[in-house]
């Protein structure tokens, strides 16, 4: 007998239980090492688990959901009947305090208190090891993203009070000297585009007027180098209900100045356009494409230092400039959308879309390296495409 679960499928055999993966990796526990089983069916928006616990007290989960109830009804009677010495005991969520279930715990972390969150997460036994993971990174990069936009404004207001306060001696800032340049340039046509996951110079890979964007697909963050616009975009995605009412899918009159840096990260799609659109110039850049496996190469001595597109190849892993600038590296997951030319018997559809929503891409845009910038690739191969 087999069972589909979330993350993983329960074999149930006449010498014990196999776990396995979708990354195929197997766990096989023989009844006579299980002591106790205990089980909770899914209510509401409490996912279902089997914990096998042996006599020391470790426990192995199992996940599934409610249309999995069934066949795990039938394991269950099996056990009874072959293994009656394992020792079975029902839960429900009624039986824990309301501080574990879920519904508590995210609205705690995305929108009261994250730390206490955090801790009733981990401590909860309502939930599975992978959504503890997998909220708690969530919240580190939001954290981390918070933290960076606060410092930025901070550092712009004070440019701009020095700026006013002492004329004669402060420098026209870079977004000033860019307003009077885009200024100079008459406004020549509408422009309309998609733009996904990278970095986009204005006046050189998007025009500058005044911008409207309509989220297409995907989740992440949109931002600019000015400030112009910092918002999480999302499209319905798993990791936009949880942060529901925080994330955006259209923004409007946002204004793009020329050498301005507009930013997309993670799996977002969006839909970009303006009514009158500056100029563009090209890079002109005198370099060639470059394949890159696993490992970290340096700018000016693996590959010439420029402006490049971060192409998939193969593998999956990280890709991370270092150092890391917001406004011109990268930090991201590749890979092949999992799922796709999937052969396994195994139905994690489910896992797979949430996963291919919010995590993994294939393309990166117009990466910036200077002199001696580091490029870390971990167990995937990239192709190095010049940007134009």
């Amino acid at each position: 007998m087999s069972i589909k679960g979330k993350l993983q499928e329960l074999f149930v055999q006449k010498e014990g239980i196999l776990l396995r993966d979708w990354f195929y990796n197997k766990k096989v526990i023989p009844y006579e090492t299980i002591s106790r089983i205990d089980y909770c069916f899914p209510v509401g928006i409490e996912g279902g688990w089997i914990d096998f616990i042996n006599f020391t007290g470790r426990k192995h989960r199992f996940c599934f959901s409610q249309k999995s109830s069934e066949p795990v009804t039938r394991a269950l009677a099996y056990f009874r009947q072959n293994v009656p010495d394992i020792k079975l005991i029902e839960k429900t969520p009624a039986n824990y305090p309301f501080y574990f279930h879920k519904w508590f715990i995210l609205l705690s972390i995305f929108l009261c208190c994250a730390p206490i969150g955090l801790i009733l997460l981990w401590y909860s036994p309502l939930q599975r090891k992978s959504l503890k993971v997998w909220c708690t990174a969530l919240w580190i990069g939001i954290f981390s993203f918070g933290i960076f936009s606060y410092y930025t404004a901070i550092h712009s207001i004070t440019e701009s009070l020095s700026t006013i306060m002492e004329p004669s001696y402060q420098p026209e800032s870079r977004i000033e000297t860019l307003e009077a340049e885009s200024s100079a340039n008459s406004a020549t046509e509408l422009f309309s585009d998609t733009l996904t996951a990278g970095h986009y110079t204005v006046g050189v890979d998007i025009p500058s007027g005044t911008y409207k964007f309509f989220a297409k697909s995907g989740f992440g963050n949109i931002f600019s180098e000015s400030l112009a616009v910092n918002e999480i975009f999302d499209t319905g995605t798993a990791a936009g209900e949880i942060l529901s009412g925080m994330a955006s899918d259209e923004l409007h009159n946002i204004e793009l100045k020329d050498g301005d840096i507009l930013s997309i990260t993670g799996t977002l799609e969006i839909s970009a356009g303006c009514d009158s659109a500056g100029e563009t110039t090209s890079r002109n850049q005198d370099l060639t494409e470059i394949e890159l496996g696993y490992g970290i190469y340096a700018a000016g001595d693996d590959f010439p230092a420029g402006t490049y597109n971060i192409i998939w190849l193969e593998g999956f892993g990280n890709v991370q400039t270092e150092p890391y600038d917001n406004n011109t590296g990268i930090n991201e997951i590749f890979g092949k959308k999992l799922g796709e030319d999937d052969n396994s018997y195994v139905d994690f559809s489910e896992t797979y879309d949430d996963i291919n929503d919010i995590m993994i891409l294939s393309e990166f845009q117009n990466v910036f390296f200077q002199e001696n910038d580091l490029l870390r690739i971990e167990d995937i191969k990239v192709k190095l495409v010049p940007s134009d």
